[in-house]
């Protein structure tokens, strides 16, 4: 089922079209228990825009509204895996948030690789060059769980899923994390530099975070990892590529920015705000590419930490809050939450690019599967050519090419 704003994009109308449609008797509209707003079939809805359709001009394909999906869904007011709200989930495991979107039950100890696996995955970490970020080290990780696997060919759904993880796990190895514990306890010992005990503050706040960012929907790095499964790559280069594109400022890395921004609002917070009303710096952890009204996982970690956060950041992160919102329509983002995470707890500035790329990796793994069952490279755009022409129509220079290339 669609909703009217998703009909309307993959319309490329208004709602009040989507309305008319309705009115016209084109669209029939079916109420969702539990949801708010009309809902229509996909399949009639697509309807429209085949050759005999009302809507025969469509865009071109591959975009993200064309990518049907049963994994998670994103409307401007929630976030669901699965039709399970992810602030529900989030008060469980991130083990039980993986079993959501894999639909599967983990065995007791999953998140485990042998002895001589996990001292392959040291070796290659302690080759790497001094000043390897933490996506770095996962990187080289992932890739020596994929060398070491015979079956990283296997395509099947328990295959992929296996294969999800032994990533999550050479990536706890690599980071330095404990072998034992749940993996918010492992995550969070590792981030805080000395054991932490489940069900403390911290390990709450760090299991919280891995499940809120499990998923996404369609995010870029979630798009890459298609891609790559769409053209059949093994599951382990599927999750390599995931973090790759996750290695950028305004995805994986926002949070270090965000974190910067909230580290000088605690001390000038007039300042770092009328910085960002003038345009002189970006609003870093505010806003969202997707999200219109408000980021209902930025809104479940801070309420965690509201009472928790030191009194300046406290100001800081209301002072923000209050005034871009009424003034830019700004809102928190879960890069923010992740920034006052970090500064509360005193963590090092890459620990939100840790969570987010471990949290993400099941939702990645989640997405192989169901790319692995649609058909084959249907990612391949065309481009629209814009460079120079020669005078009788043909691209470019002249330039003799064998025909059997």
């Amino acid at each position: 089922m669609l909703s009217t704003a998703q009909v309307a994009r993959h319309l490329q109308v208004k709602t009040e079209t989507v309305y008319a449609y309705v009115s016209r008797g084109i669209l029939h509209p079916v109420k969702v228990p539990g949801e708010r707003g009309s809902f229509f079939a996909e399949d009639e809805v697509r309807a429209l825009t085949r050759p005999t359709g009302v809507r025969r001009a469509r865009r071109a394909p591959g975009l993200s509204d064309d990518i049907t999906t049963a994994i998670t869904q994103v409307t401007d007011e929630r976030l669901t895996h699965r039709g399970h709200d992810v602030v529900t989930l989030a008060q469980g495991s991130y083990e039980e948030a993986c079993a959501v979107l894999w639909q599967s039950e983990l065995p007791t100890g999953a998140f485990s690789v042998p002895d001589s696996t996990a001292a392959a995955i040291r070796r290659t970490v302690a080759a790497l060059p001094a000043g390897a970020t933490p996506l770095d080290v996962m990187v080289a990780a992932v890739q020596v769980v994929q060398m070491l696997d015979a079956g990283r060919d296997d395509r099947a759904p328990a295959a992929v899923r296996q294969a999800g993880i032994r990533s999550i796990t050479a990536a706890l190895v690599a980071l330095g994390c404990p072998d034992e514990g749940d993996v918010a306890s492992r995550v969070a010992t590792q981030l805080r530099g000395r054991p932490v005990r489940r069900g403390s503050r911290l390990h709450t706040l760090v299991r919280t975070a891995l499940v809120l960012l499990a998923d996404h929907d369609m995010a870029l790095s979630t798009t890459a990892a298609r891609v790559c499964a769409s053209v059949r790559a093994d599951p382990y280069a599927v999750l390599t590529t995931a973090l790759c594109t996750l290695r950028s400022p305004q995805h994986g890395r926002a949070s270090i920015a965000a974190t910067a921004l909230l580290a000088d609002a605690m001390g000038d917070p007039q300042g770092v705000l009328a910085s960002v009303l003038a345009g002189t710096r970006l609003a870093h952890g505010f806003g969202h590419v997707v999200l219109t009204e408000r980021d209902p996982r930025a809104e479940c970690l801070l309420a965690l930490l509201e009472g928790r956060m030191p009194a300046r950041l406290s100001r800081a992160v209301d002072l923000l809050w209050d005034e871009l919102w009424q003034r830019r329509g700004l809102f928190p983002n879960i890069d923010l939450a992740l920034a006052a995470l970090i500064i509360s707890e005193g963590l090092d500035h890459s620990a939100g690019e840790t969570i987010f790329a471990l949290a993400r990796m099941a939702g990645w793994t989640a997405h192989a599967m169901e790319e692995y069952e649609a058909e084959p490279l249907r990612f391949r755009l065309r481009g629209v050519y814009t460079g120079p022409r020669s005078a009788d129509g043909q691209s470019g220079p002249g330039v003799d090419i064998d025909p059997a290339t």
